[in-house]
């Protein structure tokens, strides 16, 4: 993949199991790409980290072990973690 695109966003979210019904915001991470044949491929969603150095460092370890290699253009909204952790990784 040349190009990566990140993004996050919170959603409520209902455990009847652990929280007694309870309704409580879980960050997603999501990284997609756009694939040889131009369709918008998703690449990894992680629930539940944090929109930290931490969380994305650890999502973007996650990517990079299942083989994401090559990226020469990454977008991301404002957050500017992915930006940061991605040039220090490649290097």
């Amino acid at each position: 993949m040349k190009s990566i695109f990140f993004t996050d966003d919170y959603l409520d979210h209902r455990d009847e199991a652990q929280l007694a019904g309870e309704v409580r915001n879980v960050a997603l991470l999501v990284a997609s790409a756009v694939n040889a044949e131009g369709f918008r491929e998703i690449l990894g969603i992680c629930e539940g980290a944090k929109e930290d150095k931490s969380g994305w460092s650890s999502f973007l370890r996650h990517l990079v072990d299942r083989g994401l290699k090559g990226v020469q253009l990454v977008v991301s909204d404002a957050c500017r973690r992915p930006l940061a952790i991605e040039r220090r990784q490649s290097q």
